[in-house]
């Protein structure tokens, strides 16, 4: 990567004050990801040499120019404090390795954004399956490849990653080349998971796709019934039985019972609820046996056994439920995420337009804790491009990026100040739930071993489900194969 440096004169900086900020910025990323009604709002002048310039939302004292720019007040602001400070031209190619499907569209637009302002650099993106993407990563860290120079992980994946050495230092390397994260802006749990040793390690990664579990529910049925939203999972099992006494044609209640990760990541939350957890508060060993466990899992399993969820629920993964949902079926969900409800508003894709209501997980003897499930950027430790990806980093989880992204693609966001925008707030009415859910969200738990442990645990909580094992039996053999995994 060729990166030159400019000395901006007073012709430079109009030139970038002016035609920078309509051509690139407006023409190249907000083209790109907001719709043409969002784009012209007004006019500003802004009068130099050294003038205090107050604009609605925010005021800037700028050096020795005078622009006159038709744009969104913020993005003038913006644009010009980034555009006088930012004088490198980045050159080169930068390869990075993510996911396919809706991560990848979502990339894909800020990719063509960041080239539209960064027309010296070429980016190829290459998208894979989940299973795929982390085999490809583990073996191109291994043979320490330089093929790729930005990594897509998922958060469970980070304590293995992180560990091994396969990812560089991101904080460094913003400071190195003297760009500003604005790390206080991401929210907490999110940017805690970029850390290793966890949560205030050293940076390895910055968040960048905030997927967080949540509980749905069908406001007009529990109405229909004469019930609030529950508090805890007692009320949510009592609301099932009434909505299945009262309500014909109606799945009470829903979750993902095939093995492995779905019912694993459905059980977690009730199990925490319940006072449960899986592994020790040290790491070393499974903390899963105990009586809490064994009550959390009596309950989930008796939402089956007195015919609350749909038949088949143990073969039930993301699409039943999701489409559950959306289609009228399910009256309740046990676990949705972002992705699963950015439609269910739209009358086009959702049958009940809004009738479905997100909120964090009850409670039960403790409080709810939505898991937390983000995407992260990281850089691969072998990359040749350093300061070309921390860059794009940069550029993929900043402000503006995040929120046109939000809107224009209902994209779960990483930072506060965009689920605190009210233009944000005013589109999705979903969005203050999912931001408590975000904040008060918990991860896995972070051993590097836990796709192994994971596998193991959904395996013999399905067994269960199916009755082929008693919760006392199924607790107790977890216990046993979690500790011999933690130990191999």
């Amino acid at each position: 990567m060729v990166k030159e440096e400019k000395k901006i004169n007073r012709r430079d900086y109009l030139k970038y004050t002016s035609a920078g900020i309509g051509g690139l910025i407006i023409g190249g990323a907000l083209g790109y990801l907001l719709k043409p009604t969002e784009v012209v709002k007004e006019t500003t002048t802004i009068v130099a040499p050294g003038t205090t310039v107050t604009i609605p939302g925010a005021t800037v004292t700028i050096p020795g120019v005078t622009v006159t720019k038709t744009a969104p007040a913020e993005t003038v602001i913006r644009t010009i404090t980034e555009r006088v400070t930012q004088t490198p031209e980045y050159k080169g190619k930068l390869t990075i390795l993510g996911r396919d499907g809706y991560h990848q569209e979502v990339a894909m637009s800020i990719i063509k954004a960041y080239q539209a302002e960064n027309p010296g650099v070429q980016v190829e993106y290459i998208p894979l399956g989940y299973s795929p993407l982390y085999d490809k990563i583990v073996i191109s860290m291994k043979e320490k490849s330089e093929a790729y120079d930005v990594i897509m992980l998922d958060d469970p994946w980070a304590p293995e990653f992180m560990s091994s050495g396969w990812l560089e230092n991101i904080e460094d390397l913003a400071k190195t080349y003297g760009l500003n994260l604005d790390l206080d802006d991401f929210i907490k749990p999110a940017l805690d998971v970029c850390r290793y040793p966890y949560p205030t390690g050293t940076l390895y990664a910055v968040p960048w796709l905030g997927n967080v579990q949540m509980f749905a529910y069908r406001k007009d049925i529990l109405e229909q019934i004469g019930a609030a939203a529950p508090t805890t999972w007692t009320e949510v099992k009592n609301i099932a039985k009434k909505i299945k006494e009262k309500v014909s044609g109606i799945y009470p209640i829903a979750f993902r019972g095939t093995k492995g990760n779905p019912i694993v990541t459905s059980f977690l939350p009730i199990l925490y609820a319940f006072g449960g957890k899986v592994i020790s508060d040290d790491l070393k060993s499974s903390a899963i046996n105990t009586t809490e466990s064994i009550n959390a899992l009596k309950y989930f399993i008796s939402l089956k056994t007195e015919g609350l969820t749909p038949p088949g629920v143990e073969t039930w993964g993301t699409p039943n439920v999701r489409d559950g949902l959306l289609n009228g079926e399910v009256a309740m969900a046990v676990e949705v995420w972002p992705g699963w409800i950015m439609y269910m508003d739209d009358p086009a894709k959702s049958k009940v337009p809004g009738k479905i209501e997100v909120m964090s997980h009850p409670r039960e003897v403790k409080p709810g804790a939505p898991m937390l499930g983000v995407w992260l950027y990281g850089i691969s430790k072998f990359s040749k491009n350093k300061e070309l990806a921390v860059h794009f980093l940069q550029y993929s989880t900043k402000f503006l990026i995040q929120k046109f992204a939000t809107l224009e693609k209902v994209f779960p966001p990483v930072r506060k100040s965009v689920f605190e925008d009210e233009s944000v707030k005013a589109r999705y009415r979903w969005y203050p739930a999912q931001y408590e859910a975000l904040k008060n969200s918990v991860p896995r738990p972070r051993i590097t071993k836990w796709a192994k442990v994971e596998d193991a645990l959904g395996t013999i909580l399905q067994l269960a489900l199916v009755g082929q094992m008693s919760p006392e039996e199924a607790i107790s053999t977890a216990h046993k194969q979690i500790n011999e995994i933690l130990a191999s």
